[in-house]
């Protein structure tokens, strides 16, 4: 039943209507999420790999997954990010980012091999996220 009332909040969001000067390309990127100055999209090819589990965490299997937000407060600019999932745990992680200006120029960029594990929040954009991999990866290969 949570898996159903996910997908219907997706449906609805994917519906409503926000704009955004450039939309990423359908063909890989999935909406996960808006709010009333970002877009949220999860690259595709990330959700179909079928090697996308990945034994990096005290013994624990991880889920690898780009996320690219377009966020617009008074100038339009993106960020993709790397997040590292734990579904065991219900653990998030940032592990790498790239930002862009509104010309697709390169602002910053960085990576953190040593990012804390933070708990999925209920109710937020990491929730959506971590549903959506669920969702597209499922079955989990969970070991404890």
């Amino acid at each position: 039943m949570k898996k159903f009332a996910s997908l219907i909040c997706l449906f609805y969001l994917m519906c409503s209507p926000t704009t955004f000067a450039q939309e990423p390309n359908p063909d890989l990127w999935i909406i996960a999420g808006k709010g009333s100055d970002y877009k949220c999209y999860l690259y595709k090819p990330d959700l179909l790999k079928t090697e996308k589990v990945y034994q990096i965490y005290s013994g624990h299997k991880v889920v690898s997954v780009w996320v690219l937000f377009i966020r617009n407060n008074g100038e339009e600019y993106k960020e993709k990010k790397q997040f590292y999932l734990n579904p065991n745990d219900a653990k998030i992680r940032t592990v790498e980012w790239v930002e862009y200006d509104k010309n697709g120029d390169v602002t910053n960029s960085g990576k953190n091999d040593y990012a804390q594990w933070n708990s999925v929040i209920p109710e937020t954009i990491g929730e959506s996220i971590h549903l959506i991999v669920d969702i597209w990866a499922t079955p989990w290969e969970k070991t404890k």
